[in-house]
């Protein structure tokens, strides 16, 4: 009876992630903790294969989100620098000149 009730909540918990994860993927923390909790509770032994595939979405679009962030940062950072050397090439020219006069 209780087998029945554990596998009733995992399941509630996936169907509520799963219906979350079309509005916006968990953050890295919420992720983390839905794994964690599934796997290292008292009912890991009941998880089915469809329960570890939809925590495995889950993680696998968490993953693409973040590289997807990541690479924006990455991308801005080129560009302060590329503004940054911009401006320290016409500062080196403004020197250059008054050096020269």
């Amino acid at each position: 009876m209780n087998e029945s009730k554990g596998l009733n909540d995992i399941e509630k918990n996936l169907l509520e992630d799963a219906s979350l994860e079309d509005v916006s993927v968990p953050s890295h923390a919420e992720l983390l903790e839905i794994v964690q909790s599934q796997l290292e509770g008292p009912n890991i032994e009941q998880l089915s294969v469809t329960d570890l595939v939809k925590l495995e979405k889950q993680f696998n679009a968490a993953l693409t989100q973040t590289r997807s962030r990541k690479t924006q940062l990455m991308l801005e950072s080129i560009m302060g620098l590329h503004e940054k050397e911009r401006m320290l090439r016409e500062e080196k020219k403004l020197l250059q000149r008054k050096v020269e006069a």
